[in-house]
C-alpha cells in the first residue's frame, strides 16, 4: 500500500510539469474568488501569483464537488478545467485550439501563444488608438515550470493619459515619447521549482498580496514588475509562509556615479551615463487557516536603498525592523539618517456567512502603540480597505461588491525619495496614494459562460501633499489637507469571451473631475467627460 501510494505520489508530479506561474491579471482569480464563498474547501488569494498546478488541483476539487455553483460556473469551471487541466484528463489543455503550439512529451510541456490587443478609445471627443502585441511561452519539466512573456505596445492620438497617476492601469517604462503617440515595451518572466508544499521563484512578474478591487494596499498590479527570488513553504495545512526579495528602480540619479560619456549633444553638451541609486525590497508574510472560513495574512515589508542587496534582509525569519536598526548603527540620530523603511500589515478574509465573502486590510507604514494607548494618533500613518463581495443571493449569477479604502497623510512616502513606497515611481501599492479615500460598489451579471455585464460606482477624495518633513512632525495634518481633488466614475462594460484566449470589451465611463491644484490633473481630464472604448484582444 505504501508502495503504491509513492508511486502515485512520483507519477502525479511527473505528468503534471506545471509548476509555471500565471499571471495575476488572469481571469481565473475571479472565478476561484467567487467559489471560494460557496464550497467547503478553498485557496487563498491573499497573495499572488499561483502557480498553474495549484490552480488546477483547486479547480478539480471544485468539479469533484459543484452541487453549490450555478449552472454558469459549472460552464465557467468545465472552460477553465480545459486550460488549465492536466494533460491527461479529458479536459486537457492540449485540446485548446489557436495556440502556435501544444507540445507534450514523457516530462516535457511546451506552450506558445500569440497576443494581440487592437483598441480604439474616444476621450473628450478625441480619439486614441492602441496596438499591443507578443509571445507568451510557458511550460515544465518535472517539478520545474517556467514562464515567459514579452509585449510590445503602441498608443497614439491626442490628450494620452501617459502615466495613469489617476488610474488603476498598470504602469510602464515608456522607450519613447512623442507629442501624439507613447511606445513602450514589456517583459514578465520566471523559473519555479516546486515539491511537495515549497515553491522557489527566480522571476519578474507583478504581484499582488491583500484583498481588494481595483486596487490593493499592500502591493498592487500599478508599479512595473520588477525581478525577485520568492518561495512559500505550507508545511501544514492551516500555515503558509512566504518570502521574496525583489530589485526596484529608484528613479534616483546617483551623481557621484554618473559620467559624461565624451560624446557632445546637439547643444554643445555632452551626452551624460545617468545611475540611479539602488533601491530594494523585502517582504515576508504568515498565511494561518486556523479557524474554518477565516485567512489571515500577518506581514511585514521593508524599502531600502543606496547600497545592497543587505544578507540581513536576505534571511527570510528575521524581524526586518530589528534588522534595520542593527544596520542604523545602534544610536538615534543615525537611524534618522540611515534606516530603511518599514510598513507591517494584515489582511483577514472571512467567508461564514452563505454565498458572502468579507475581507479587511490594514497597512501600517508608521505605527506607535504608545502614542495611540497615550490619545495620540496623529503621527499614526495608516490606511485601511474593508469590503465584502456578494454572489447570487439576488439574482442567479448577479454578483455585488462594495468596498471602502482610506489612506491617511504620508502613508508610502519617505524623507529620502529613494525609500517611498514605489517602482520606477509608480507606487507599489493603491494607486489613489496618501491622503485620500475611496467608496466602490459594482454589479457583475453572467448570463452565460462567454457574456459578462459590469456596472462600477467609484468616488474619490484626494487631498494634499506637502512638505515631506512633516511627516516628522507632530501633530501632523489632518485628513484631506491642503488643495481637493474629487472624481466621480460611472464605468459600464461588457466582454465577450467566445472561446479562449480571445475577447471583445467594449467600456462606456461617464467621469466628473475637479482640483483645487490646477497643476496636479491634466486638463482634459476635469470636468464631465462622457468616454467609450472597444477592445479586442487574443491572449490577455
Amino acid at each position: 500500500m505504501i508502495k503504491k501510494t509513492i508511486i502515485s505520489l512520483l507519477f502525479s508530479t511527473l505528468i503534471f510539469a506545471q509548476s509555471s506561474i500565471v499571471r495575476t491579471e488572469n481571469s481565473v482569480y475571479n472565478f476561484i474568488e467567487s467559489v471560494n464563498s460557496k464550497t467547503n474547501f478553498h485557496i487563498s488569494l491573499q497573495s499572488l501569483p499561483l502557480t498553474r498546478k495549484s490552480i488546477y488541483n483547486f479547480l478539480a476539487k471544485a468539479d469533484s464537488n459543484s452541487s453549490g455553483l450555478t449552472s454558469v460556473e459549472k460552464e465557467q469551471l468545465n472552460f477553465y478545467l480545459d486550460e488549465f487541466g492536466s494533460i491527461n484528463n479529458k479536459k486537457s489543455s492540449n485540446n485548446i485550439p489557436w495556440r502556435l503550439l501544444n507540445y507534450k512529451e514523457n516530462d516535457f510541456e511546451l506552450y506558445i501563444n500569440p497576443l494581440l490587443n487592437l483598441g480604439i478609445e474616444n476621450k473628450d471627443n478625441n480619439y486614441i488608438y492602441y496596438r499591443r502585441w507578443g509571445l507568451n511561452i510557458f511550460g515544465g519539466y518535472g517539478n520545474i515550470g517556467f514562464n515567459f512573456l514579452f509585449t510590445d505596445s503602441w498608443i497614439k492620438g491626442d490628450n494620452i493619459d501617459i502615466y495613469q497617476k489617476f488610474s488603476p492601469n498598470p504602469g510602464y517604462e515608456t522607450i519613447k515619447l512623442y507629442k501624439d503617440h507613447v511606445e513602450f515595451s514589456e517583459i514578465e518572466g520566471s523559473i519555479t521549482y516546486s515539491i511537495k508544499n515549497f515553491i522557489i521563484n527566480l522571476g519578474k512578474e507583478r504581484m499582488n498580496i491583500g484583498s481588494g478591487e481595483r486596487g490593493k494596499l499592500i502591493l498592487s498590479n500599478k508599479a512595473p514588475s520588477f525581478p525577485s527570488i520568492s518561495f512559500s513553504w505550507q508545511p501544514v495545512k492551516w500555515l503558509k509562509f512566504n518570502y521574496f526579495h525583489g530589485w526596484l528602480n529608484s528613479r534616483v540619479t546617483d551623481s557621484a556615479k554618473s559620467y559624461n560619456s565624451g560624446r557632445l549633444n546637439p547643444d554643445s553638451t555632452y551626452l551624460q551615463r545617468v545611475v540611479s541609486i539602488p533601491k530594494f525590497i523585502a517582504l515576508h508574510s504568515l498565511q494561518l487557516s486556523l479557524i474554518k472560513n477565516l485567512d489571515i495574512l500577518l506581514g511585514e515589508s521593508i524599502i531600502y536603498s543606496d547600497e545592497g542587496p543587505k544578507l540581513g534582509f536576505l534571511i527570510p525569519i528575521l524581524f526586518f525592523r530589528a534588522v534595520d536598526h542593527y544596520y542604523e548603527g545602534g544610536n538615534y540620530y543615525a537611524r534618522s539618517q540611515a534606516g530603511g523603511n518599514t510598513q507591517f500589515f494584515l489582511d483577514v478574509n472571512y467567508r461564514g456567512l452563505k454565498n458572502v465573502s468579507l475581507y479587511s486590510t490594514v497597512f501600517a507604514d508608521e505605527f506607535s502603540i504608545t502614542n495611540l494607548f497615550n490619545g495620540n494618533d496623529s503621527r499614526n500613518q495608516l490606511g485601511y480597505t474593508v469590503g465584502m463581495r456578494e454572489y447570487d443571493n439576488i439574482i442567479s449569477n448577479l454578483n455585488f461588491g462594495l468596498e471602502y479604502t482610506k489612506i491617511l497623510p504620508w502613508v508610502y512616502s519617505n524623507l529620502f525619495s529613494t525609500q517611498t513606497f514605489t517602482n520606477s515611481d509608480y507606487l507599489l501599492g493603491h494607486y489613489i496614494g496618501q491622503n485620500a479615500d475611496r467608496i466602490l460598489a459594482y454589479l457583475t451579471y453572467s448570463p452565460m459562460r462567454a457574456l459578462q455585464f459590469d456596472l462600477t460606482l467609484e468616488k474619490i477624495r484626494q487631498g494634499g501633499f506637502g512638505d515631506v518633513s512633516n511627516q516628522y512632525s507632530a501633530p501632523g495634518e489632518k485628513f484631506l489637507y491642503g488643495p481637493l481633488r474629487k472624481e466621480l466614475n460611472y464605468i459600464f462594460r461588457i466582454k465577450y469571451e467566445p472561446f479562449h484566449f480571445f475577447n471583445i470589451m467594449f467600456k462606456l465611463q461617464y467621469s466628473n473631475i475637479s482640483d483645487q491644484n490646477t497643476q496636479r490633473t491634466p486638463s482634459y481630464l476635469l470636468g464631465e467627460n462622457l468616454n467609450y472604448s472597444l477592445f479586442l484582444r487574443y491572449g490577455f
